[in-house]
């Protein structure tokens, strides 16, 4: 007598990838971080925050 197999197959999403809703939200997430910070350098925000962070850095160091 033959026995048949039959296996299950698994149609649950792998845990570790996201569903494309969650991919779609994380991809425009990131392309609106990157239109802001090319903005900011266009407009000479780094020179601020280089600004900010040497004052904090002599200040912390004590030469300020």
């Amino acid at each position: 007598s033959k026995k048949k197999t039959t296996t299950k197959k698994n149609n649950k999403p792998a845990q570790n990838m996201p569903c494309k809703k969650t991919r779609i939200i994380q991809l425009c997430v990131l392309g609106f971080a990157i239109v802001i910070t090319v903005i900011g350098a266009i407009f000479g925000g780094y020179a601020d925050v280089l600004t900010k962070a040497v004052n904090i850095c002599t200040e912390c160091i004590g030469l300020g």
